[in-house]
């Protein structure tokens, strides 16, 4: 911890709960791990979708237009930084352009 910094203001938690390491685990191990992870990460999103709509609420169709709206968002996100490089590549050749 930062001296001077009370615990709700540090950004890097404690090591003691940072997640266990998984680099010691075989690649198939890891892959396992992942896959169970984007299916629990699915199955809560479904969870909330759910809670939203309804017991009565067609989840497949709530969980189409909740996925189009991420994918816009993702899309937007993908446009804004390319943007940025762009910006930032174009101002790196002009600060190093040689004065005419």
């Amino acid at each position: 911890m930062i001296t001077g910094e009370s615990k709700g203001q540090q950004l890097i938690p404690p090591p003691e709960l940072a997640p266990p390491s998984v680099k010691h685990l075989p690649l198939a191990k890891r892959i396992e791990i992942w896959a169970q992870l984007v299916d629990e990460t699915d199955a809560l999103v479904r969870a909330g979708l759910r809670a939203k709509i309804g017991p009565e609420g067609d989840l497949e169709q709530a969980y189409r237009e909740w996925y189009a709206r991420r994918m816009e968002e993702h899309e937007r996100d993908l446009y804004a930084r390319a943007e940025n490089i762009d910006r930032l590549q174009a101002q790196r050749i002009n600060s190093s352009a040689p004065e005419p």
